[in-house]
């Protein structure tokens, strides 16, 4: 369960790409849902379980980000840190468990809207967006030039602009997953 390919031994091209990595742990992937769950987790050292399960998925499905890392991270800042369920749950999440779906993602922007409908989580570990309506709170990448400047929230100064196109980054991803299985 500790090693790169997990319990069902795939091996997956995953990247160490620490500038990105360092982006996720940082709460600054211009993903408002990944954000705050990564922010919250630095500030308290809790994140619930379904922000565990989206940045997780975000690591390893949008960065294509080795899971190992993102468990190691985790095992260093989480209170409730429990080995067997952190490394077996990035395990599931990374497609290396014993999980027979697959590669599987999550929609981070659908997630968003459908668990924080009116972004008063987003906003409150993001500040920054605090003046951005419910409406536009979970894509800033968004606003317009007079939006952002309405709500005083520059992208790529106050708030970054996201790190990948998020179905891009999927598909991408999902060809190194399935080529995998071709070896």
């Amino acid at each position: 369960m500790f090693y790169r390919s997990g319990l069902q031994r795939l091996t997956i091209a995953w990247q160490e790409d620490w500038p990105r990595f360092q982006l996720w742990q940082a709460g600054k992937t211009g993903f408002p849902l990944v954000d705050a769950n990564m922010r919250e987790l630095a500030a308290t050292g809790f994140m619930s379980n379904r922000g565990r399960q989206n940045v997780a998925s975000f690591l390893t499905k949008n960065l294509g980000i080795n899971w190992q890392m993102g468990a190691e991270w985790f095992e260093s800042q989480l209170i409730d840190c429990d080995a067997c369920s952190n490394w077996g749950n990035w395990n599931y999440a990374a497609g290396v468990g014993n999980d027979a779906r697959g590669f599987r993602y999550f929609n981070i922007l659908k997630q968003s809207s459908m668990y924080d409908p009116t972004g008063d989580y987003i906003r409150h570990w993001l500040p920054e967006l605090m003046q951005i309506p419910e409406d536009k709170v979970h894509q800033p990448e968004k606003l317009t030039m007079e939006e952002q400047k309405r709500y005083q929230c520059q992208l790529g100064i106050d708030y970054p602009r996201p790190v990948v196109d998020f179905f891009k980054s999927i598909k991408s991803n999902e060809r190194l997953y399935n080529s995998a299985f071709t070896r």
